[in-house]
């Protein structure tokens, strides 16, 4: 442990360069790249300055029409839950936020630069996304091999000839060759809807309408939903209702098997009045299976946000039927699936956080997949806590504790020490170090790992990583195994409306290995 955390000092002495002015930015901006009913991405991430439980203000034409809440970073994308949303949120809005994590990969100038017009005057009526991707992944010795093709389309429109209607679609197709040495060879292909609605809602009208499928707002844990949802609204509350059947599982084909009902209120601080922003939900949802209940819970959903200080609250409170508990369950009342996350500019140069996560199942957004990533969303849940010092605009370092409860790995414990300077030259070039010390109840080990990157410009992104992670485990033979990883990938933007997305990762050593090669191009008007 001794010799890796001396090399974290190493980069973090690196890093340490003299000369830096104090970041003086006070606000970036960054674009919405997709959508579904509850979740906005956007083109920023860990790198950008976004973590969980920060706060984007979505603006259209210099107003601001809603606002969304960080819930999972990679290194320069982020998963949003879409908190209040005045209007129907589009591709292509604009997104502003202050950074309360990391150091800008760009400079200064690219940072707060407003988006270039692109010559129309407002936004096109119907907004979407084309794309085609491979995937490729061969387990140590050729034992296992994964060949991937896929397609994907993704529309959006508002006020379609100034109508009021709009339309959601996202449709995915894959087909999987999976074989190697002793393995039998199989192909499949899968193709699900997961968007396909029509919604009504007038330009600043009091009411929205939406039908067909949908992923059901606000509530987010009832996934999709082939049904009808009402809601109006004021500048300052909303109120709805929503009820249909939940698609097949496995197929996803429409199914009157399992009926959903369901509603919410929520309450906001007006967009634009202050600069302390607030939002609080409060929903319940029924899920009924010929006629028996399924599941019955209540939902809670908070949020605030100031210049200093952010929060984000979620909590499932699920009551059980009398049959349940007499089937086992310990009460009648169970408080499930609990999600929390602060932050706190004590100082200019000091950032706090705290958290809290035990959902089950959650939806994570990478943009390349690598043994690090693996390993974060392995002890996802639990509570954690960390502090975050940027002495100056280029440097950052930051110290974290985390305790896992039930995860995957069961209870855990895991200290990470990070180091990093950010923004340099012409090349915005990046470097950054990490050590993590792990114990869980089957292995103990540390986890080490270094990336340089470098954005020449708003619309390239590369980057050059590598790690190693070592661990003991009684049960393996041997007890003490290893794994060696170096990866990279490429974000290019082309011609504003063409996006292309290369990674590859290499892994070797005396735990599983795995070398994957991933290509994306996605179209995009």
């Amino acid at each position: 442990m001794g010799r890796h955390l001396v090399l974290l000092a190493v980069a973090a002495a690196v890093a340490a360069s003299p000369g830096v002015a104090q970041d003086t930015i006070v606000v970036r901006s960054t674009s919405i790249t997709y959508l579904t009913s509850v979740t906005a991405y956007v083109a920023a991430g860990r790198d950008d300055g976004l973590a969980p439980g920060a706060t984007l203000e979505v603006r259209r034409a210099g107003s601001a029409i809603g606002l969304l809440t960080v819930t999972d970073v990679s290194s320069h994308r982020a998963a949003c839950a879409i908190t209040r949303a005045d209007q129907p949120l589009a591709v292509g809005d604009s997104a502003t936020y202050r950074p309360v994590a990391m150091p800008p990969t760009q400079l200064a100038a690219a940072d707060v630069a407003p988006p270039r017009s692109s010559g129309r005057k407002g936004p096109p009526p119907i907004r979407g996304r084309v794309g085609v991707r491979y995937l490729y992944s061969r387990g140590s010795n050729d034992s296992r091999t994964l060949s991937q093709p896929a397609l994907d389309l993704r529309l959006d429109g508002a006020n379609i000839a100034r109508t009021g209607i709009g339309l959601s679609v996202d449709v995915r197709a894959r087909w999987s060759n999976s074989g190697g040495a002793g393995v039998v060879s199989t192909t499949d292909g899968l193709a699900r809807v997961y968007q396909a609605s029509l919604f009504w809602e007038p330009v600043g009208g009091p009411v929205r309408a939406v039908v067909g499928r949908q992923m059901s707002p606000t509530l987010a844990t009832v996934a999709f939903l082939d049904g009808v949802l009402l809601e109006a609204h004021g500048r300052s509350w909303a109120v709805g209702a929503v009820g249909g059947t939940e698609p097949d599982p496995a197929t996803f084909d429409p199914s009157g098997l399992v009926k959903d009902f369901g509603g919410y209120v929520t309450f906001r601080s007006p967009v634009g009045a202050s600069a302390k922003r607030w939002t609080a939900t409060l929903g319940a949802m029924g899920s009924y299976t010929e006629g028996h209940s399924n599941r019955e819970f209540a939902y809670l959903q908070g949020g605030y946000m100031d210049t200093r200080f952010s929060a984000f609250f979620a909590q499932e409170v699920d009551y059980y039927a009398p049959w349940k508990v007499a089937a086992g369950e310990a009460s009648s009342v169970s408080f499930t699936s609990t999600f929390a996350n602060v932050r706190w500019r004590i100082a200019s140069p000091v950032t706090i956080a705290a958290g809290y996560d035990n959902r089950r199942n959650v939806r994570l957004f990478r943009d390349a997949v690598n043994p690090e990533t693996q390993f974060d969303d392995a002890f996802r849940q639990g509570f954690w806590g960390s502090v975050y010092l940027n002495p100056g605009r280029h440097l950052q370092f930051g110290v974290e504790a985390r305790s896992g409860r039930g995860g995957s790995v069961g209870e855990a414990a895991a200290y990470t020490l990070t180091s990093g300077v950010y923004g340099l030259g012409r090349l915005g070039m990046a470097v950054r170090a990490r050590a993590t010390r792990y114990d869980n109840p089957s292995a103990d080990g540390w986890l080490g790992s270094m990336a340089v990157s470098m954005a020449p410009g708003s619309r390239v992104s590369l980057e050059l990583n590598g790690g190693i992670r070592t661990e003991s485990n009684p049960l393996n033979d041997p007890v003490d195994q290893s794994l060696y990883w170096v990866g990279g990938y490429a974000d290019v933007a082309l011609l504003r409306t063409l996006y292309l997305m290369i990674s590859a990762t290499h892994e070797t050593g005396s735990l599983d290995g795995v070398d994957q090669g991933y290509v994306g191009v996605s179209y995009r008007f």
